[in-house]
């Protein structure tokens, strides 16, 4: 029976070249575009290492200060007594009027050291800065993205390691001059050398090279130092605001929840800075940070952002959706109008419905298979030039449970 259906698929198609191209065409160009799509998701909202735990994690990047502009309003009671006026002030009022400035950005270690060390709602908490520094070499500049940062931040980003070790806590405490570089900084710095126990000189000071990382596919950061290396002027900063960042391991949506409110409670606990008197932590996970970025507004209204892109992405998606299958059944609709005389002749003959149908469906999945083999040849092509140029840091893959 299968070999009957083929044959008259293939009559049906070499009938009709130009709508069997056009099917083919249609079914693979919807999934190419998908593939590639969802190559892109996959990039960005994967949790391949370190990102295994993308979802728990919450970054606190911006603190934001107000100052504000008091007027008092006063309640006066008169009376007119022996022809003069006599007042008496009965009641007044402050009220707090608009902010009169602001200022956001990154927080201090300071900040970090008196408000936000002992937090209840997370099982782990680590802050960072980042750096770009360049090294010198015969064949040129190399600029590289330095992450200054402490022992734990490994436990929420646990990266692979190839070589040699983390730094821990007595290598951040004693101010040790290690380093942990990624395997790209390693062949860049020290060709095919064993980087482990090398010096690399950088921001004229040597840096012992004590582990070696995998390069992560979302790549962010070449090298990692002890962020006691920070400059002493940053660290010892009263100022409520700096250059540190703070990332939060959680157990998930709900303990986010919490965190979130415990942030704002611990935010209305700061001591008043020069002129500002209220601040704002503004925390986000991963999705509302990307939504944040997508819709071109601040950390401030992160989950409102969050919210809007969902929404469009389902609208998006829908239509994205709908669009072939309404183009799928109306070539079918029209496959079947130009075939009534064939069907009639076939049903004559004594095939029944139950046969015409799976004719069709059998002509449809052989059209599917075509289309989706083309549809994977063009995605593995497309794929690996847009890995080759390197605009993406070699980074796309094709996602198997998606085609």
């Amino acid at each position: 029976m299968i070999k009957h259906y083929l044959k008259n698929a293939i009559k049906s198609f070499s009938r009709n070249k130009f709508v069997t191209f056009i099917n083919i065409f249609g079914i693979s160009f919807t999934l190419f575009v998908m593939t590639l799509i969802f190559a892109f998701v996959d990039l960005e909202w994967g949790t391949d290492n370190p990102n295994e735990h993308k979802y728990d994690i919450v970054k606190l990047s911006q603190m934001e200060m107000f100052a504000y502009q008091y007027d008092t309003i006063y309640q006066i009671d008169s009376a007119s007594i022996n022809d003069t006026w006599v007042y008496d002030t009965l009641d007044y009022e402050t009220i707090k009027g608009d902010g009169i400035s602001n200022s956001a950005s990154n927080l201090s270690y300071f900040t970090i050291k008196k408000y936000l060390s002992n937090l209840t709602e997370i099982k782990t908490k680590s802050f960072y800065r980042s750096n770009v520094s360049n090294i010198f070499l015969s064949s040129g500049k190399l600029s590289v993205s330095t992450n200054y940062t402490n022992q734990h931040y490994w436990d929420i980003y646990p990266y692979e390691l190839k070589a040699g070790r983390f730094f821990n806590d007595s290598d951040v405490t004693n101010k040790e001059s290690v380093a942990v570089i990624t395997e790209k900084l390693a062949q860049e710095y020290f060709g095919n050398k064993n980087a482990l126990n090398q010096t690399m000189l950088m921001n004229n000071q040597k840096w012992t090279v004590i582990g070696v990382v995998k390069n992560p596919r979302e790549y962010q950061y070449d090298c990692f130092i002890p962020f006691t290396h920070v400059p002493d002027s940053e660290l010892n900063s009263e100022s409520p605001l700096g250059y540190f960042k703070l990332v939060f391991l959680t157990n998930g949506n709900q303990q986010i929840k919490r965190l979130k409110s415990e942030l704002a409670s611990i935010a209305s606990t700061i001591e008043p800075y020069d002129k500002y008197t209220h601040f704002s932590f503004y925390p986000q996970t991963f999705s509302e940070k990307y939504a944040t970025e997508l819709m071109g507004v601040d950390a401030s209204s992160s989950e409102e952002a969050l919210q809007k892109m969902k929404f469009r992405l389902s609208l998006f998606s829908l239509f994205f959706i709908l669009l072939p299958v309404l183009n799928l059944l109306n070539i079918n609709l029209t496959r079947l109008v130009e075939r009534k005389s064939e069907i009639g002749i076939r049903k004559a003959f004594g095939a029944n419905s139950r046969h015409v149908f799976f004719q069709f469906l059998f002509e449809n999945l052989l059209l599917s298979a075509l289309a989706g083999i083309t549809a994977i040849v063009l995605s593995y092509f497309a794929i690996r030039m847009l890995n080759q140029s390197e605009i993406l840091g070699d980074a796309l893959v094709l996602n198997w449970a998606i085609i």
